[in-house]
């Protein structure tokens, strides 16, 4: 059974023993901003970026799209930190890398829901 977005992010949290409000904080909001995304499914594209940047590990297509084919975590290799997987080297490349990503995801949901 697919999962929403809310329980995904609910899940990640658990998933990296935080509390709602040490997680919010980490990307710069509050629990009751980040309780309220939960509930309604969303999470505004500055928070996503922002996660993008403080958990590397988030696979966020599996986070945004909740498809099966992704697993929740960006595989590292073995004794790698938690740096970001990804060869960007500004912030403003992996900015860059993110809104391509979340495009294309958009483009795959509409497609699917031209086709299904």
């Amino acid at each position: 059974m697919k999962t929403t977005l809310g329980e995904r992010l609910a899940q990640f949290i658990d998933y990296k023993k935080l509390s709602k409000a040490d997680f919010a904080r980490q990307i710069g909001s509050t629990a009751q901003k980040l309780n309220y995304w939960i509930s309604q499914n969303i999470i505004p594209l500055e928070y996503q970026q922002k996660m993008l940047i403080e958990f590397p590990d988030c696979n966020m297509n599996w986070l945004l799209s909740g498809d099966e084919k992704y697993q929740m975590l960006i595989e590292q290799p073995e004794g790698h930190t938690a740096e970001p997987a990804t060869p960007y080297q500004t912030p403003q490349e992996l900015l860059n890398a993110a809104i391509t990503m979340l495009e294309r995801i958009k483009k795959e949901q509409a497609g699917d829901k031209k086709g299904g």
